[in-house]
């Protein structure tokens, strides 16, 4: 089997190199079917690629990052462990439901989508971290503190083109069990239940962050029709509190400001 080598570009993010130890493992899968994920990952010390990243905060011990197979489709934070692990199933998905999903484009977007949608994932899961280790006090639910802390990073260390294949990338991980965004015929009563807010709300939640940072490059989200006027004319408020935050309570457990 031919592994795309987006996979390798999903765990490559901006970084700089601080002392923290950093462990990485690649667990050996028992399926054969994610066998060529973990030999491909393992082979270009994928993990390797983002322990600078993770270096960037003043952890106070150890820190792990392991790819394993899980038996789901998923990438974790475990809570008091200090260790993320991204399963071999989710990168298989993303493979997969982007090669299904997406052919109506070309070669190149379908790469583009789901390393983005692995990156945000990453960053998701890296600020679950973040929280934890440090006792981040938020008056929100944490998913959605997660998803605004990545997406500040992300903000404040991509360019606007960067940025473009990132939401797009995070709107495909959003919506790759349910193609037909804004669709709710298929939502039962547990997806209002979630721990994790509705999948559109966190899309839209990227869209007005986005628009508030970059409102001349990302004009076009409210132009074209994908920000609603009606959450745009919010949006610079809800960035000034997210930025207002980080500054507060993420900057001092980091060695480098993570914001311009």
């Amino acid at each position: 089997m031919k592994i795309k080598h987006w996979l390798l570009g999903a765990m490559l993010l901006p970084s700089l190199s601080f002392a923290a130890n950093v462990i990485t493992k690649y667990t050996p899968p028992q399926s054969e079917e994610l066998k060529p994920y973990y030999e491909l990952l393992k082979s270009r010390n994928a993990l390797d690629q983002v322990k600078p990243t993770v270096k960037l905060l003043k952890w106070p011990g150890d820190f792990t990052l392991e790819t394993m197979e899980c038996g789901e489709v998923n990438a974790m934070y475990y809570p008091g462990q200090s260790r993320i692990v991204m399963c071999y199933e989710i990168f298989k998905d993303l493979h997969d439901k982007s090669e299904e999903q997406l052919t109506d484009y070309s070669a190149e977007y379908r790469r583009d989508v789901a390393v983005h949608a692995a990156i945000f994932l990453f960053r998701h899961e890296l600020t679950h971290a973040i929280i934890d280790v440090f006792k981040v006090p938020i008056f929100t639910d944490e998913e959605n503190a997660a998803d605004a802390v990545a997406l500040y990073y992300s903000l404040n260390n991509s360019e606007p083109e960067e940025l473009k294949k990132l939401l797009k990338g995070a709107k495909f991980y959003f919506m790759r069990k349910n193609p037909k965004f804004g669709e709710t015929n298929d939502y039962q009563f547990g997806t209002f239940s979630d721990v994790h807010p509705l999948h559109e709300q966190r899309y839209f939640n990227m869209l007005c962050y986005t628009y508030a940072k970059y409102p001349k490059e990302a004009d076009f989200l409210v132009k074209d029709g994908y920000l609603p006027q009606s959450r745009a004319d919010y949006c610079p408020r809800q960035w000034e509190q997210l930025d207002n935050a980080m500054k507060k309570l993420i900057w001092p457990h980091t060695y480098k400001k993570v914001g311009k």
